[in-house]
């Protein structure tokens, strides 16, 4: 509080002794820190470099078109290790681009990190986004980018999946989004993790015997995880996501309760996110269709 009326305050705790105090405190957050994609790399806004940017797209361009040799790449099978490709041309691209910058300015980490980025940023909208049709795309390209470890091309992808989700959010398949759990908690990404977490918790605490439908919720995922996670340990997996679950879903009831008991719990959920209340899509889920494709984005 204010150093003016810290004295009065100490007097009335030194007058209440042995009372009980009610305190009411209000809390002020930036609505930006409840903006799931404001914990990605930013690459837009501020921190936006357009002389950056023309020079990944040359780069991107010239890799294209065959007018640059990357560095042992005659030594990778392009086809039986596609990944092992897309990392020489990142790690080279991001190095090329780095050098060139740095010619007429001082070169500083912040600047490394920038061009990292918004080359991860280009080169996933317009190379990486090509090859993800389906569902099983999007977890192929998340598995072979961990084990290649191209953390920077990573959260790009999760970036692509989490804008798609909360575009359809009001409309999604709850199948698709336990799917997308799995993944999440499978390849730690934790951004993707947190949408989908207040996805579920909505449905959850929506639905007119809560304990029930995270029993229910459990069995599909179990059901679910066979598919994603062969011959690996499911319990722990689905464990993990369900324990997530119950205890978000516990911290959103007790404040939404404690904040307006006359209401439903999910009206006033600071952490879920909204849903159409009718438990099926509108509109058809991402994957569906050979025609399906996420949106991508865009620089511009």
């Amino acid at each position: 509080m204010e150093k003016e009326r810290r004295a009065e305050f100490t007097e009335l705790v030194h007058k209440k002794v042995d009372s009980n105090l009610l305190v009411v405190v209000e809390i002020k957050m930036k609505e930006s820190l409840f903006e799931p994609l404001n914990y990605l790399p930013d690459v837009e806004t501020a921190f936006r470099s357009q002389r950056i940017e023309k020079a990944v797209n040359k780069f991107v361009d010239d890799v294209i078109n065959g007018k640059i040799r990357i560095p042992d790449l005659e030594h990778v099978d392009e086809k039986a290790d596609k990944f092992s490709v897309h990392r020489l041309i990142f790690i080279y691209g991001v190095d090329s681009v780095s050098r060139e910058i740095s010619d007429n300015e001082q070169q500083s980490e912040i600047c490394e990190q920038l061009v990292r980025n918004t080359f991860a940023h280009i080169y996933f909208e317009r190379v990486l986004s090509r090859e993800i049709t389906y569902f099983d795309d999007f977890v192929t390209l998340v598995e072979g980018l961990t084990f290649a470890h191209l953390p920077a091309l990573r959260k790009e992808v999760e970036r692509f999946i989490c804008q798609k989700v909360i575009e359809i959010q009001a409309d999604m398949d709850p199948s698709f989004a336990k799917k997308l759990l799995l993944v999440s908690e499978k390849y730690n990404l934790e951004i993707l993790k947190m949408v989908i977490n207040g996805f579920l918790v909505d449905q959850i605490i929506g639905n007119s015997n809560p304990p029930k439908e995270l029993v229910n919720i459990t069995h599909e995922l179990q059901q679910m995880a066979h598919e994603i996670r062969e011959n690996e340990n499911i319990e722990n997996l689905v464990g993990a996501v369900v324990t997530d679950l119950q205890e978000l879903t516990r911290r959103v009831r007790r404040v939404s309760l404690s904040h307006s008991p006359s209401q439903s719990s999910h009206s006033s959920s600071p952490l879920a996110t909204p849903t159409n209340g009718s438990g099926s899509p509108s509109v058809p889920a991402p994957f569906d269709s050979p025609t399906s494709r996420f949106k991508r984005v865009s620089l511009a």
